[in-house]
């Protein structure tokens, strides 16, 4: 089995997204499987919503097995060969008391093996930052049209006073074959708390699937407890891929003032998956962001005409 890998925050006792992925060579019939073993610390929960298909079609039914350390996905459908992602929720312990390591097993409807992937390994558990990332809204789904997404996290409690990890980039990264679409600083809009960003140029917006914001190192070891959340602009593409996962990385300092290129990077400290959106759907949410950025902009445009009103008077 190819790509196989896991992605899940690792901070204790914080429900969070973990996105699995792989690449199978082998077509399922339908009433297949898919079985992920797990460190047995981690609490997994895999019914209902907990679940997120992202690449896997039709009825899905997951049982989990906490004593084995394993879940099971039942497909109603059949399976293609070609990647497959899908995303449970799950919850870091402070410690993990085994090896971090995880496994996929694609099984057929009479329980034979047909692809398997072996000793993957999972994230490091990080302390001192007791964050949770906020849900993914976005406005347009429609293919190969503009939309809009928020993207952010919820600080829920105060950094450490003694050594706490200094936040120093963050990431947001879009899923292949979409494109964020920010040019300049004011396509990005804060819609809660302000994040204290570095002096000078404070974005980097040069990859088309990421987002990098640098933050003032200082300021951000006194961040304020409460929500942080990030608008901009995207392209979404004419299909969607099948690993569609949103990804927010938050990063340490990097060696000579590089930038972080999101999960897998040496100064990531959490990545957070976040499951997207399918074609026609919309956030329950969306209206509520995307009027503030509106009315922000309309409040902006009713100033600048005052503005103009009066130099044109007082000439």
């Amino acid at each position: 089995m190819m790509g196989a890998s896991v992605l899940f925050p690792g901070i204790p006792g914080i429900a969070g997204q973990l996105s699995v992925q792989f690449i199978t060579n082998e077509k399922v019939e339908a009433n297949g499987k898919v079985v992920v073993g797990y460190p047995p610390s981690l609490s997994v929960q895999c019914t209902g919503s907990f679940l997120k298909p992202i690449a896997l079609q039709g009825n899905l039914a997951c049982n989990n097995f906490p004593r084995n350390g394993s879940f099971e996905i039942t497909m109603s459908r059949p399976m293609a060969p070609g990647t497959q992602a899908f995303a449970v929720t799950t919850v870091a312990p402070f410690a993990l008391q085994e090896a971090n390591l995880f496994y996929i097993m694609v099984y057929t409807h009479d329980g034979s093996v047909v692809d398997a992937a072996m000793s993957i390994p999972g994230q490091r558990i990080q302390h001192g930052l007791k964050i949770t990332a906020l849900p993914l809204v976005w406005s347009s789904s429609e293919p190969s049209r503009a939309s809009t997404v928020v993207m952010g996290f919820d600080l829920i409690e105060p950094l450490p006073q003694n050594n706490p990890p200094t936040i120093a980039q963050l990431v947001l990264t879009v899923p292949r074959d979409f494109q964020q679409q920010v040019q300049r600083s004011s396509h990005i809009e804060m819609t809660s708390l302000e994040i204290p960003k570095r002096a000078g140029t404070w974005f980097d917006s040069s990859d088309p699937r990421r987002l990098v914001v640098f933050l003032d190192t200082i300021a951000s070891q006194t961040l304020a407890v409460g929500s942080y959340r990030l608008q901009f602009p995207i392209m979404v593409p004419a299909r969607l891929p099948k690993y569609n996962v949103f990804e927010l990385t938050v990063c340490g300092p990097t060696p000579q003032n590089t930038t972080c290129v999101g999960v897998g990077d040496p100064s990531a400290l959490v990545s957070f998956p976040l499951a997207g959106f399918t074609f026609g759907e919309r956030h329950p949410n969306a209206n509520k962001y995307l009027i503030a950025s509106s009315f922000r902009h309309a409040a902006g445009a009713v100033v600048s005409a005052f503005i103009l009103h009066v130099a044109v008077f007082v000439v």
